[in-house]
């Protein structure tokens, strides 16, 4: 029998598989097929990845990211709002505000979620996870896979998973949308997490 470590452990393994096969099977949307084993398997020139060397950034969505703080950015995003899994911070000086949105999961059987979002307009800039989860993201072109899985097993609490975001959030939706429980069978439910913005 496994224990609640185990099963967190596994859990967490085959979320971060499921964003693997995600990335690796959406198609060509502007992402780059060359990795760099110093970069943690980040893509060069990818966003909240290092830049070519050149000092340029990949199109994404049909715009040109910007290479700050030698990390591929949004057009506009300060250093501390590049992508991947990083501390908070907000945005400073002329750039837009930043907005927090808010992943919620709706049951309290859930131990770990995969959500897959559409964002257009690219605006979703960081993904957070807070202390009672673990989790990774990816970005491939106008689409972010998110999935996340509780560090102990109880219920992952509204707050856990909260995403950056400037300019135009409004193109944001959740295309894919599931969580599993305890025993690591997807839960029945049509939308097991929801997005909430101020």
């Amino acid at each position: 029998m496994l224990s609640s470590n185990d099963t967190t452990r596994a859990l967490g393994l085959s979320v971060t598989l499921a964003l693997l096969a995600f990335t690796a099977c959406s198609g060509d949307e502007g992402g780059s097929e060359s990795t760099s084993e110093n970069n943690g398997g980040c893509v060069e020139g990818a966003m909240g990845c290092p830049c070519h060397p050149d000092g340029t950034c990949d199109s994404l969505g049909g715009v040109a990211m910007e290479c700050v703080a030698d990390v591929c950015a949004a057009p506009g995003a300060t250093n501390n709002n590049t992508g991947g899994t990083t501390t908070t911070g907000t945005s400073t000086g002329g750039t837009t505000p930043s907005v927090e949105i808010e992943l919620r999961v709706a049951t309290t059987e859930a131990r770990s979620c995969e959500v897959v979002l559409r964002d257009p307009a690219a605006a979703i800039q960081r993904v957070d996870f807070g202390d009672a989860v673990m989790g990774q993201h990816r970005r491939h072109g106008e689409r972010v896979a998110v999935a996340f899985v509780a560090r102990a097993d109880s219920a992952i609490a509204d707050g856990a998973v909260t995403l950056d975001a400037q300019g135009d959030t409004g193109g944001v939706q959740l295309i894919v949308n599931r969580c599993a429980d305890r025993r690591g069978q997807e839960i029945a439910m049509d939308a097991p997490v929801s997005v909430h913005t101020p």
